[in-house]
């Protein structure tokens, strides 16, 4: 999940968590929480991420709300990769 607000905004990791498990997710759900500059990401499991978007939308933080977006992952193929034999 994406959240509009990082470190700037003053979110931290045990706040991120913390909003999550308040709206519902259990603790061991959460995965790899990031709080950057200006944005986070959280990883939580796909048949709560929907629900968990609306209920932090509507989530109190600083003065406003959350700005959330579910996160779509990428998978893009690799290049084969070339092996060099420098005998």
């Amino acid at each position: 999940i994406y959240v509009g607000q990082g470190a700037t905004q003053g979110l931290t990791v045990d706040r991120l968590v913390s909003a999550v498990v308040d709206n519902g997710v259990t603790s061991d759900s959460v995965k790899r929480p990031q709080v950057r500059k200006n944005y986070s990401f959280i990883d939580v499991p796909e048949k709560v991420a929907d629900e968990l978007v609306e209920k932090l939308s509507e989530t109190d933080f600083e003065g406003g709300k959350f700005f959330v977006r579910k996160a779509v992952t990428l998978s893009l193929p690799r290049p084969p990769q070339s092996r060099s034999n420098d005998d």
